[in-house]
């Protein structure tokens, strides 16, 4: 059998003993809101940001989504009112409410609700995550792991960026 995950760390000591891992790409994170939101066609405050309608995308499990956790360490809290589990579902709250949400940059890109919805710097930046391919060790020398992991990697990770 194969066995990989796709995932991300919300921290560096938060990998697990026995896990090998190759990186995908980065995630950069933006706000997005509905194209003629109230937010959307002035500068806002923060205190505005944090008392808008929230919505997030989580994995089942997680308690306090990466973004919530971020505030949280900042002593800051925003009015998260529904979570979702794919980010396709979160363009299509986002474009039919007054929900605010911070997702990944790329979300947008080529996608339904292009032109309802609009992506703009947050006003609390969410930091860069890493997307995993992880596969337990046991598996490491299966040549179907193997195969299948170095597919994966070739069509889905980032180039390596030259050093400036």
């Amino acid at each position: 059998g194969v066995s990989l995950v796709r995932g991300t760390y919300t921290t560096d000591d938060a990998v697990v003993e026995g896990l090998r891992m190759r990186a995908l790409w980065t995630i950069r994170w933006s706000l997005f809101m509905r194209a003629d939101h109230a937010l959307a066609k002035r500068p806002f405050t923060l205190e505005e940001f944090l008392q808008a309608r929230h919505i997030d995308v989580t994995s089942p499990g997680l308690v306090l989504p990466g973004f919530d956790q971020l505030l949280a360490s900042k002593g800051l809290r925003r009015n998260l009112v529904l979570t979702l589990n794919a980010w396709e579902q979160a363009l299509a709250v986002i474009a039919a409410s007054d929900c605010l949400a911070v997702l990944p940059s790329s979300l947008l890109d080529g996608r339904a609700h292009a032109d309802a919805v609009v992506r703009m710097e947050s006003p609390i930046e969410m930091p860069p995550r890493t997307l995993w391919l992880l596969w337990h060790r046991r598996e490491e020398n299966a040549a179907v792991q193997a195969w299948l992991g170095s597919v994966i990697v070739d069509l889905f990770s980032e180039p390596p960026t030259a050093p400036a």
